[in-house]
């Protein structure tokens, strides 16, 4: 077969389809309408109203229950004895306390070190090396204050351990 009578072909075909839905959309009309092709779309959407969560409830027996506002507490010895009070487990605690003291010394030490983070791209273009950043006296004093006084949180802590 030659490209000739391939495309008149295909022509032929398409024609007949297009035909056979101008056809079909006139038998069957939409509501108030005179021919032509019309469609209905049906869209349902149902909102099941969620419950809000409740908070957790945990109960010793002879205790009421308590709220986690009670027991958490900054001083981080008050926080360790309010955890085993209401019986937290000693080794649940520890993790709970490791990380509560590791959170807040990060983020002071995040505070302390704000400052360098602005002079960090002209250190890296100037080829310097990092370790230049943090040679400031005073910065350095602060540093080791700060890591002295997690040293001594992470030891009452473990003193403390049951």
């Amino acid at each position: 077969m030659n490209l000739r009578g391939y495309i008149l072909g295909t022509m032929a075909a398409n024609l007949a389809l297009v035909g056979a839905l101008l056809w079909q959309g006139a038998r069957m009309p939409g509501p108030g309408a005179r021919g032509g092709v019309s469609i209905t779309t049906n869209i349902v959407t149902e909102f099941a109203p969620e419950a809000a969560p409740r908070p957790a409830v945990v109960s010793v027996p002879g205790s009421p229950p308590f709220r986690w506002e009670q027991i958490e507490s900054t001083n981080h010895l008050l926080f360790l004895t309010n955890l085993l009070a209401i019986g937290c487990p000693p080794e649940t605690a520890r993790d709970i306390l490791d990380a509560r003291v590791a959170d807040d010394f990060r983020a002071r030490l995040r505070e302390l070190t704000r400052p360098l983070q602005a002079r960090f791209w002209d250190v890296a273009a100037a080829g310097q090396k990092f370790d230049e950043l943090f040679e400031e006296p005073e910065l350095e004093k602060q540093i080791d204050l700060l890591k002295a006084e997690r040293t001594r949180a992470l030891a009452g802590v473990q003193g403390c351990r049951a």
